[in-house]
């Protein structure tokens, strides 16, 4: 029985919180049958919030943080999600599970370390392609890039369980109403959005945005950070009839699916400059939300769909044509987000005139939305991802696996 580890933001409300959860929930799916001893070791991620509630799921996560912190053996696989550059191998075999980068190069350090480990595991075709594509050269003209193209996999996130989801009360005085959730940071290029859509509606009362915005958290002061910063945005713009909800705090996986489900919202935007996955448009497109969303980077793997298996996907969302332009000097982080790297810069116009299109067309975007929602349903169910992900994970099975596997089947 191998002894893996499992290490990563397992306990926060974050991006890649939500990742190590889905790859603990693949390593203990019943139906993938792992044969494995799950250690787990929960590490912070920024100054996101953390997990606060009591369910059967976050006594087992506890259990087991537990039992490794008792433990002082050895490991024979160890997963860890996050960055590269934060890997610290300790296991014979080693995976790392990122979102990858949403721009077009991933920094120096992390071909290095891709090419020190076993498995590189991202959620997107865009992912792989940068990790894939990126080469650089020293003076001497050597290349670093990835030595294995059989190193990166892509295992994407599943579709949430929608017999759990609760109902979300919206308050709201509006008759159309665009959903859209974001972390106000340059990435997210919320400003982009909001002026267009202010600039489109703004004489018209009946249209509202609904914002489920942080900062970085979900605490009171980032409450009060959030809402100052949204209100001096929106003092730029002078009188308008058009409305703006902000919807800001802790909402549990239940209550996010309500919020999707709510009959007030009628559409999902974002104007991101690029998503490893992007799992809020995911998950709007599992409630069939017709979605507008420019066309780059992760979130395309499962915005496009097959009417039959001999027909080529189709794009099956409100798409903003793109400029890929260098990333702003504000936006740039030290080996993480690269001067030289570039993200995408979403179309003025055609965004205005996509979300014109959804009011005016509602019923016909609608449609493509829950023909898109019933696909992905299928596709990314947890019957169709998690074996193979556990599988590749853990690496090739060993006879002494196989013979173990079966003294326990017999048993």
């Amino acid at each position: 029985m191998k002894r893996v580890l499992l290490t990563g933001p397992i306990l926060t409300k974050s991006g890649y919180g939500e990742h190590a959860r889905l790859i603990y929930r693949a390593l203990t799916d019943a139906d993938s049958r792992p044969n494995i001893d799950l250690y787990v070791e929960p590490l912070v991620w920024g100054k996101t919030g953390w997990l606060w509630e009591d369910t059967p799921e976050r006594a087992q996560i506890d259990e087991l943080i537990f039992r490794t912190s008792q433990y002082e053996g050895d490991y024979d696989v160890h997963i860890h999600v996050g960055i590269l550059n934060e890997l610290q191998p300790r296991a014979p075999r080693t995976v790392c599970v990122t979102a990858g980068i949403e721009t077009t190069k991933v920094p120096p350090r992390w071909l290095e370390v891709m090419n020190e480990i076993d498995k590189v595991v991202v959620p997107s075709m865009h992912a792989k392609w940068v990790f894939d594509n990126t080469v650089y050269k020293d003076e001497a003209g050597n290349k670093l890039k990835n030595n294995d193209e059989n190193k990166v996999s892509i295992w994407p996130y599943t579709v949430l369980d929608q017999e759990n989801k609760e109902p979300f009360e919206l308050n709201l005085d509006t008759e159309f109403n665009f959903l859209t959730v974001a972390q106000l940071s340059p990435r997210k290029n919320v400003e982009f959005l909001l002026e267009g859509f202010i600039e489109e509606f703004r004489e018209d009362p009946n249209i509202g945005l609904v914002m489920k915005l942080s900062f970085s958290s979900n605490s009171i002061m980032d409450y009060h950070i959030t809402k100052s910063r949204l209100t001096n945005l929106l003092s730029q713009y002078g009188d308008r009839q058009c409305k703006i909800y902000l919807l800001h705090g802790d909402l549990t996986e239940n209550q996010m699916m309500g919020l999707y489900s709510n009959e007030k919202i009628n559409g999902y935007v974002t104007t991101t400059h690029g998503e490893g996955f992007g799992l809020p448009i995911f998950e709007a497109v599992q409630f069939d939300i017709p979605v507008i969303a420019p066309r780059f980077s992760g979130h395309l793997d499962f915005l496009y769909a097959e009417s039959s298996p001999d027909e080529p996907r189709k794009p099956k969302f409100l798409g903003i044509d793109v400029e890929l332009r260098h990333v702003q000097p504000e936006a740039q982080m030290s080996g993480l987000i690269l001067r030289d790297s570039m993200w995408a810069y979403s179309d003025p116009v055609q965004f205005r005139a996509h979300m014109r299109d959804l009011v005016e067309n509602y019923e016909k975007h609608k449609k493509i939305a829950v023909e898109l929602g019933e696909y992905t349903k299928q596709k990314y169910s947890k019957q169709n991802i998690f074996p193979g992900m556990v599988r590749d994970l853990l690496g090739p099975v060993t006879a002494w696996d196989q013979a173990i596997e079966r003294v326990e089947l017999v048993s």
